[in-house]
């Protein structure tokens, strides 16, 4: 971990590492046979709630649902917009 100059750089190193992080919980096994499923999910759902933080009251980002155009225009679940968008396809 390192100190940041802005939010972007922060992003570019955090991301990755949550990415990894949800990978190995995914891929982890059990005695019981499954995996670290809900530790896993919760970092998924952390990366998409920062990419929808990222994009918050950003003009021109738009998101297409259902044929009309939304922006992420608040806090807590308006985050989870980003789910439309072309980083999910």
């Amino acid at each position: 971990m390192a100190l940041h100059p802005d939010l972007t750089a922060l992003l570019q190193e955090s991301l990755p590492e949550y990415l990894e992080a949800a990978r190995y919980c995914m891929k982890f096994r059990k005695q019981n046979g499954g995996c670290l499923g809900y530790p896993g999910t919760a970092l998924l759902l952390s990366i998409a709630d920062c990419l929808g933080s990222y994009h918050r009251d950003k003009r021109g980002y738009r998101i297409t649902i259902d044929g009309s155009e939304y922006e992420i225009a608040g806090d807590g679940h308006q985050h989870f917009l980003i789910f439309n968008s072309p980083y999910y396809e």
